[in-house]
């Protein structure tokens, strides 16, 4: 399952980078890439503490289609440090490093996911649950 939820958070990055650079038109066929692979209880608690519901999510994030469009450089998002182990037969932890890269400097998250096993998703598994806390490249290595 480890592959699968890899496979996702490959995927939906990739999304995310297309869609806040506007490089495709904004439809909603497109945004199912989006929308299709968050369970219906998804909940994701940013990196400011806020919990954001699927709904509210679905809606800021197809505001803010083409928010990166005119930035100083190109917009880049990518994932290190990726890690995962399961929980139950169903569910899967990951831990990995979002990185961007925007208006000329880089932003980093830590997030903690949790995936379940579904059938009907791209990739065979479904975001649950995320949570991202803000890193800074000074303090990537530094012990706990």
């Amino acid at each position: 399952m480890n592959e699968l939820c890899h496979a996702e958070v490959f995927e939906f990055h990739r999304f995310l980078m297309k869609w806040y650079s506007g490089r495709d038109e904004p439809d909603k066929l497109t945004f199912t890439e989006f929308s299709d692979v968050l369970d219906t209880e998804f909940a994701l608690v940013t990196p400011y503490g806020r919990i954001v519901s699927r709904e509210d999510l679905l809606t800021a994030v197809w505001e803010a289609y083409g928010a990166h469009a005119r930035a100083k450089g190109p917009f880049r998002v990518w994932v290190e440090r990726f890690e995962g182990r399961p929980l139950t037969p169903e569910l899967h932890l990951c831990t990995y490093e979002e990185w961007q890269w925007v208006d000329a400097r880089t932003r980093i998250r830590q997030t903690t996911a949790i995936f379940r096993k579904s059938e009907m998703a791209r990739n065979g598994v479904e975001w649950v649950h995320v949570h991202e806390t803000w890193l800074t490249p000074s303090k990537l290595d530094t012990p706990a």
